[in-house]
């Protein structure tokens, strides 16, 4: 880095505003590529063990997606939707825990 772009940097707040901006975009993007990840493997699932067609994958990959922007937007939290399917299905209790 030169010094006009040191220079440039400080007036922009410096060094820990460009990290925090890098930071924040890099955060971003891995939440992109794991929610993408989680699409893919729910769609093959689907597809693969239960026989969704496309027309089935659509509805379902709308329908996550219309969640997704629910839980964003503060309409609603994962956690209470994890509550009402526990209710509704106790066995699904420990089917939550991700196993490594």
């Amino acid at each position: 880095m030169n010094r006009k772009e040191r220079r440039a940097l400080a007036k922009k707040g410096g060094a820990e505003a460009f990290v925090r901006n890098a930071r924040d975009v890099v955060a971003e993007h891995v939440n992109l590529e794991a929610t993408v990840t989680t699409y893919t493997l729910a769609a093959w699932v689907l597809h693969s063990v239960f026989g969704f067609g496309e027309a089935r994958l659509l509805k379902f990959l709308t329908g996550m997606q219309f969640s997704a922007e629910d839980i964003n937007q503060g309409k609603t939290k994962v956690e209470n939707i994890r509550e009402n399917l526990n209710a509704l299905y106790p066995g699904l209790e420990d089917a939550w825990e991700v196993r490594m």
